[in-house]
């Protein structure tokens, strides 16, 4: 009796030192594995923001530049959602759709500006709908970034980065 007590404490013992790994190297994985993949929410398809609850459209800049105090300088849509890139891509070419998509939305646009700024340029992806890129990276919002300012998704999977300006 005291053997399989013992059998039931190891197996706990080893179940919460991987979760604390897991945890300890990307504090969003563990949420993933407990819950399964989030539901997209409407302002990360729609690029609505509390900051403008009406929907997005490119007005003015396509790209800011914000600064976190602990990621520094990082590129943000005109609204000022973090933007990521995403190692799997290649040059104007996207390589998220699908699940991917719902959890990493494009940037897109319902078409392409006449003017962009420097080293932003727009593509089409394979559905059709046009999307941004940075220095020909595709650009995506993270569907776990909640608010203006949040960088929750650099280095999910070692492969989403903050776009560095």
């Amino acid at each position: 009796m005291q053997s399989m007590k013992n059998t039931y404490l190891v197996i706990g013992a080893v179940i919460i030192v991987i979760l604390g790994i897991v945890g300890y190297t990307n504090k969003h994985q563990i949420k993933l594995l407990l819950m399964g993949q989030p539901s997209p929410t409407p302002e990360a398809i729609t690029g609505t923001s509390p900051a403008n609850p009406n929907g997005s459209t490119i007005t003015g800049d396509v790209v800011t530049t914000q600064t976190s105090s602990v990621k520094g300088p990082y590129v943000a849509d005109s609204k000022g959602r973090t933007l990521y890139i995403y190692d799997k891509d290649q040059p104007n070419v996207s390589n998220c759709s699908g699940a991917c998509a719902s959890i990493w939305p494009p940037y897109t646009t319902p078409s392409a500006p006449a003017t962009l700024p420097a080293h932003v340029t727009t593509f089409t992806r394979t559905d059709g709908t046009i999307q941004f890129a940075y220095n020909s990276q595709p650009l995506y919002y993270y569907n776990l970034d909640k608010k203006i300012g949040d960088v929750n998704g650099d280095g999910v999977g070692k492969v989403w980065h903050l776009v560095k300006p």
